[in-house]
């Protein structure tokens, strides 16, 4: 691949050819800091990451990597160390990842949102933890950086997704497209419906548009 890459929800744009981004928003320590205190008093056990570096620094938390898959960041936990959790909340982030070895990501989520904190944006995107940005960040925030540089007219815009974190985006994007199975919320956010992907949907939408 050598074209553009837009990461974390949004918060950066980076060719893959030569590493060049063409924006980045980070989350400030003192931001992580206190959402990492306030969530912490209310539930136990909880275990944080940071992503930094345009995705290539992983810092996670002592303990973090015995939960983990090479799903969850495409990375094997082997390799992912672990370090006090002062050195997590210790420098800015593309993406603050909160998690838990039991609860599941929707109910850290309403834990959070429950709490009344302002300065990021938060949401979920499928994989076992919830996912913190910088404020105002999104994937249609992202999407409408990277258009504007590409000289790409929104209304040209074809978007699929099937969670949480795509809701904006489907809205935002000319024609957006909810992939089979995707919750309500997502779906109508989204002009189109298409099949799964083990039915090729996403192909079928764009031999569709093609045609």
């Amino acid at each position: 691949f050598d074209g553009w890459a837009l990461c974390s929800n949004g918060a950066y744009a980076v060719r893959l050819d030569d590493g060049r981004m063409l924006f980045a928003e980070e989350l400030p320590p003192q931001t992580i800091r206190a959402l990492a205190e306030a969530l912490r008093a209310s539930i136990p056990g909880l275990l944080f990451a940071s992503v930094r570096d345009a995705g290539e620094t992983f810092v996670a938390q002592d303990g973090y990597a015995a939960i983990a898959a090479l799903s969850d960041h495409k990375r094997d936990p082997a390799t992912m160390g672990g370090v006090p959790l002062e050195q997590v909340l210790s420098a800015p982030s593309l993406k603050f990842v909160i998690r838990h070895p039991e609860l599941a990501p929707a109910a850290l989520f309403d834990t959070l949102r429950s709490l009344g904190l302002t300065g990021f944006e938060a949401t979920l995107s499928g994989a076992p933890f919830v996912e913190v940005m910088a404020e105002g960040v999104t994937k249609a925030t992202g999407l409408a950086r990277l258009c504007e540089h590409l000289d790409i007219d929104r209304a040209d815009v074809v978007a699929f997704g099937d969670a949480l974190n795509d809701v904006e985006m489907l809205r935002w994007a000319g024609h957006g497209v909810a992939m089979a199975g995707a919750e309500p919320l997502v779906q109508d956010a989204a002009d189109d419906t298409t099949a799964s992907n083990d039915e090729d949907g996403v192909a079928r939408v764009i031999e569709r548009l093609l045609g």
